[in-house]
């Protein structure tokens, strides 16, 4: 919930409680500006274009595609795991190093995305199937 409102128009930064924002700069960025709260003397630092982000954000997570999505995300990605680990024997890495983790579980991300192909292709399954959300 956002507890800051801004004015565009006016360049104004105000609280919920009403209390002004008084204005001091605008970032390098110029989309960051920093206001100062007359109370405690502090700078707030406001990114008008992050907010507007954040909400649009939110408004796409919360809408019932966005639900959808949220969960066929933890059943897919839950499921993959479980058939890296224990179908594809992966209990442990055999190898050291940064580079060399980062290889080898490409290598098993990529035949659990070939097996998967070749099962749908069989299955004549091709395209992003979604689970559909369950009403209360």
């Amino acid at each position: 919930m956002e507890n800051l409102e801004y004015n565009e128009e006016e360049n104004r930064l105000f609280r919920k409680d009403g209390l002004e924002l008084e204005f001091l700069y605008y970032g390098k960025d110029k989309k960051t500006i920093y206001f100062r709260n007359p109370e405690t003397e502090k700078k707030v630092r406001y990114n008008y274009e992050f907010r507007k982000l954040s909400k649009e954000s939110k408004d796409n997570i919360e809408s019932e595609f966005g639900k959808q999505l949220r969960m066929n995300r933890s059943i897919q990605v839950e499921g993959a795991f479980a058939v890296i680990k224990e179908d594809m024997k992966l209990c442990k890495l055999k190898v050291r190093g940064k580079n060399s983790v980062k290889r080898e579980i490409a290598l098993f991300c990529i035949a659990y995305n070939f097996n998967r192909y070749i099962s749908k292709l069989s299955k004549n399954k091709i395209g992003t199937v979604l689970h559909s959300l369950k009403s209360a």
